[in-house]
């Protein structure tokens, strides 16, 4: 999971998982894990409405909503209850944001380019040196399902002074 976007005039600092998310960008795979043996992703499918989450590794409850394109899930919004519980009419908000997502996405064709701009996204981070360390290289590389059967190298060629009267 990779976060694409925040919001939120608030900063939430006392929650260890939405902290993580934000100030790496990306869950661990440790975290990961865990909400993949607590069933969060398959509660994510199975839902077609935005629903509520909460477990003990999360302090405040979360509203979960998924973006589908073509009956695909392609991304999910979630929102936290921070400064105050979830109202009836919040679930309504993240539907229609859903919603929202789902058709401007259509219109950009987002589908067929997800699974892609994401290991494009892990590559120029890697490249960008985002990543401390290798662990968690290591996680991402988990976490998206890459397997590289060499290793791989990385040709960086710089055109900005080239003649192209020699070339």
């Amino acid at each position: 999971l990779k976060l694409l976007s925040s919001s939120g005039a608030t900063k939430v600092t006392d929650d260890l998982v939405w902290n993580e998310l934000h100030t790496k960008k990306n869950l661990t795979f440790e975290t990961y894990s865990y909400y993949k043996r607590s069933s969060l992703f398959s509660e994510i499918s199975k839902n077609e409405a935005p629903f509520y989450w909460s477990d003990s590794y999360t302090k405040y409850p979360r509203l979960i909503g998924k973006i589908c394109i073509n009956n695909r899930d392609v991304a999910i919004i979630v929102a936290c209850a921070h400064n105050r519980n979830f109202k009836e009419k919040d679930k309504a908000l993240v539907s229609l944001l859903c919603d929202v997502f789902s058709i401007e996405f259509q219109k950009n064709k987002y589908s067929t380019l997800s699974q892609g701009l994401m290991h494009q996204s892990f590559i120029y981070d890697l490249l960008d040196g985002k990543f401390e360390g290798k662990q968690l290289i290591v996680e991402r590389t988990k976490i998206l399902n890459l397997k590289f059967k060499t290793k791989l190298f990385v040709i960086n060629i710089d055109i900005q002074n080239l003649d192209q009267s020699k070339s």
